[in-house]
């Protein structure tokens, strides 16, 4: 006999030599179901009330202790080892594992840890919250908790991972992301440039995902975003090639195979889009540093100018119908035959001094150099020409210093391919713009 009753004073029939049994092929079992507090085995425990099933308590002092191992190998085919399993049902609060560890003595507590290796895939750690139950009202697949921070503490995580996270669904925080951008850890720092021409190629689009080919908890609303082989020309560094792992069934059997895909770090375009807004202001900055904004002063006169047409078209058409009037009253049928016979001719040549004049370059299009000729009358204090692109950047004023009748020679061996506007400045006011494409 081993051992005895709980309520003995005194340990008796102790084990006087290491003992084992050999199951022979056979299981050796605790049987029994009960209330709680009851049918429970303890281990290394104090008392005679184990508070789980199984119930281990090690207390050894040594540098390293643990009070559960589990261990299975030898698995074959697409079996499974599991080295520790637990399972607790139908309880108001069911924990199928518990472990503990206090020491505040040791350098490390491990409540739990768990080592997967060598098999095809290798789980650590397998969490399943079934929900099974339609009256459940949280279910969580691992719940992790981290008392506020202690004097004396680093730092405390509720969950830390060495390594990537995959995640198939969605991420909700209520705190704060914070992304490493510590300038201790960055090298070969250079200013970024030409942000508005890679903003421009890009496509924002809306879109739903695809949940009825693809089982990957995908929101069902509409989505805002860019696409990735789209992005990937222009911004590289930016897209990655991902997978989404297989599922397997309890059998091993492949539920659905792996996913290959392409990720798009959104994350990384936020200074992107600053340094394209900065580039707009510095151009417009620009713009309203002549005493009249070129794009406002170009509208104004444009209306001006068809305006003032829209009427002399009208007086001319009223004129016109006068004159016909006029004709048929008083000359008659006959006469009006051969009124396209001038009697005689006279010349005479009409012209502006004061008038100024922009033409058309020539030639147009044109691929390296082109000519520009302008009329700047001598009452004109100050003229110049502006050149800008289709973004409205500018890219060159030139003075004329010079009066009357002049050409400016345009070389373009550095510009692209494109449209281009020039304009007419005179006395801070917009006096005439043009369009003129180059070609490569």
């Amino acid at each position: 006999m081993l051992g005895g009753e709980c309520d003995e004073i005194n340990d008796i029939n102790p084990l006087l030599v290491d003992w084992k049994i050999p199951l022979n092929n056979h299981n050796f079992v605790f049987s029994g179901q009960g209330n709680v507090g009851t049918n429970n085995v303890g281990i290394g425990i104090n008392d005679c009330t184990p508070l789980a099933k199984l119930d281990v308590l090690i207390n050894s002092g040594v540098y390293v202790s643990a009070a559960v191992r589990g261990m299975s190998v030898g698995a074959i085919g697409t079996g499974f080892s599991y080295g520790v399993y637990g399972e607790s049902c139908n309880a108001h609060i069911s924990v199928g594992v518990e472990g503990r560890a206090l020491s505040p003595t040791a350098f490390k507590n491990n409540g739990g840890r768990f080592f997967a290796d060598s098999a095809a895939i290798n789980y650590a750690g397998y969490f399943e919250a079934l929900s099974s139950n339609p009256n459940s009202i949280n279910n969580y697949g691992v719940y992790a908790v981290c008392p506020p921070i202690v004097t004396g503490a680093s730092g405390n995580w509720a969950g830390y991972f060495n390594g990537h996270v995959h995640v198939v669904g969605n991420i909700t925080y209520t705190g704060g992301l914070n992304y490493v951008s510590d300038q201790q850890f960055k090298q070969n720092i250079n200013n970024y440039t030409g942000a508005i021409e890679i903003i421009r190629e890009l496509r924002p689009v809306t879109f739903l995902y695809d949940t009825v080919n693809y089982d990957l908890n995908f929101p069902a609303e509409i989505q805002y975003g860019l696409i990735a082989q789209e992005v990937e020309p222009f911004l590289p560094e930016l897209v990655s090639d991902q997978i989404i792992p297989a599922k397997f069934d309890t059998a091993g059997n492949i539920v659905s195979e792996s996913i290959p895909y392409k990720g798009l770090n959104y994350q990384q375009l936020i200074p992107i889009i600053l340094k394209a807004i900065k580039e707009l202001d510095e151009t417009i900055g620009l713009m309203q540093t002549t005493e009249e904004p070129i794009l406002k002063g170009s509208a104004a006169d444009l209306k001006y100018i068809n305006d003032s047409l829209i009427g002399r078209l009208i007086f001319l058409e009223n004129r016109l119908n006068n004159l016909e009037e006029f004709v048929f009253n008083n000359l008659g049928e006959n006469q009006t035959k051969n009124m396209n016979d001038p009697a005689f001719q006279q010349e005479v040549t009409l012209e502006n001094t004061k008038a100024i004049v922009l033409n058309q370059n020539h030639p147009n299009p044109f691929k390296e150099q082109t000519t520009i000729s302008f009329l700047i009358p001598d009452n004109i204090a100050s003229a110049k020409i502006i050149f800008i692109d289709n973004l409205g950047n500018v890219l060159k004023q030139v003075e004329i210093n010079d009066r009357g009748f002049g050409e400016l020679i345009v070389y373009a061996h550095d510009l692209s391919a494109g449209h281009y506007t020039y304009y007419l400045i005179a006395d801070g006011k917009t006096i005439e713009s043009k369009k003129m494409v180059l070609t490569k």
